[in-house]
C-alpha cells in the first residue's frame, strides 16, 4: 500500500470511518495473522489474537501519532498480545508454517524433511525477540529500515540481531561431526 492511501485511510479510520479500517484490515490481516501464528504456533490462537489485534486497532487508530505509519505501530500491537500469549502458555511445537512453509515439506519443493523439522526446532529454540525479527525479515521480507521501524529500534539493533538469530539457528543445524572439528 502506498503510504499516502495508507495514511488517508489512517485519518478515516480515526475520525471513524469503518469502511477505511476495513480496507486497512484486509490489506494487513494476513500478515499480522502470519507474524501471530509465527510466534504462537497455534492456528486458532493466532486467529484470535489478529482479532484481537483489529479489535485494539480500531479502538486506538484516532491516537496515532501524525507521521507515524500505521503498519509499523500495527504489528507492534500484533507482537506484544503474541508475546504475552507465549509467555502465559508452554510452548507449542514448531511449524513450517511458523517459517512460511506449506504444513507439508514436499509441497513446498523441500526435499529433506529432517532438515526442516531441524530448522523449526531451531527456530522454535529462539528468543522472542529473535523470532519477531527473523520472521519480519524473512516471512514479512520487510527491509532492514522497516524491520527498525516496525520494532522501534535502530537500524544497528536490527542488524546486529538479525545477525545473532541468523547465528544462533546456523550454529543450532550444524551437525556434531561439523561441531567436533
Amino acid at each position: 500500500m502506498q503510504p499516502a492511501e495508507e495514511a488517508a485511510l489512517v485519518q478515516g479510520a480515526g475520525r471513524g470511518n469503518r469502511t477505511a479500517f476495513f480496507t486497512l484490515l484486509r490489506y494487513y490481516d494476513a500478515s499480522v495473522y502470519r507474524i501471530i501464528f509465527a510466534l504462537v504456533r497455534n492456528a486458532e490462537s493466532a486467529q484470535a489474537l489478529t482479532r484481537e489485534t483489529f479489535l485494539r486497532a480500531w479502538k486506538g487508530v484516532g491516537k496515532i501519532p501524525e507521521g507515524q505509519q500505521f503498519y509499523p505501530w500495527l504489528t507492534r500491537i500484533a507482537r506484544g498480545l503474541a508475546v504475552t500469549q507465549v509467555r502465559r502458555s508452554a510452548p507449542a511445537p514448531a511449524s513450517g508454517a511458523a517459517l512460511g512453509l506449506t504444513r507439508n515439506p514436499a509441497e513446498a519443493g523441500v526435499r529433506d524433511p529432517l532438515r526442516v523439522r531441524a530448522c523449526e526446532q531451531a527456530f522454535a529454540e529462539l528468543g522472542i525477540d529473535h523470532q519477531v525479527i527473523l520472521v519480519l525479515r524473512v516471512v514479512e521480507k520487510l527491509s532492514y529500515a522497516d524491520i527498525a521501524r516496525t520494532l522501534d529500534i535502530p537500524l544497528g539493533a536490527t542488524l546486529s540481531r538479525l545477525a545473532t538469530a541468523r547465528a544462533a539457528i546456523a550454529k543450532r543445524l550444524e551437525g556434531p561431526q561439523e561441531n567436533a572439528a
